[in-house]
């Protein structure tokens, strides 16, 4: 029984779509094909109309637009002013120099940040339970140091050149 009203509901979405082809088809054509405009007799006209007022709706909401961006323009519209302006490039930020030696693991997050300034960048997450941050430094011979702080305690200090080193 329950296949049978499946069938029978698919049935009807088909005939439903059949019908709305031949009505679309009218429309297109202009009910001038001889099925077509039987089936959809007058549709052709009865969409002419709706698109008609579409387009006399949007003919006066355009000429009313004009009318009132007019008078801005003549005053002299503060918009066109501020969209002269250039806007100016924000300053580069230029990392502070640090001395690496002043970063050892035990060092908390609030003595660091006192003696080292802000880093360059900054990343946190949460590893195993534990809230990790991880920092950026560049030392005074310009070289990166990566700065670990797990629960805001230095854990790990590492630098570009010593990694580096390491690999090879």
């Amino acid at each position: 029984m329950r296949y049978f009203r499946l069938a029978w509901v698919s049935l009807a979405c088909v005939v439903a779509a059949s019908g709305q082809a031949v009505v679309e088809s009218a429309i297109l054509t202009g009910a001038g094909a001889g099925g077509a405009a039987a089936g959809a007799k007058g549709a052709g006209s009865a969409a002419a109309g709706v698109l008609g007022r579409l387009n006399e709706i949007v003919s006066k909401s355009a000429a009313a637009s004009d009318k009132s961006a007019a008078p801005a323009q003549q005053a002299g519209s503060n918009a066109a002013a501020v969209a002269a302006v250039p806007l100016s490039k924000p300053e580069p930020v230029v990392p502070r120099l640090i001395d690496a030696s002043l970063v050892k693991p035990g060092l908390t997050r609030e003595r660091l940040i006192a003696c080292c300034g802000e880093p360059s960048m900054r990343i946190t997450e949460t590893k195993k339970s534990k809230f990790v941050e991880t920092m950026w430094y560049t030392t005074s011979d310009e070289d990166e140091l990566k700065v670990q702080l797990e629960e805001g305690v230095v854990t790990l200090v590492l630098s570009s050149r010593t990694t580096l080193a390491k690999q090879q």
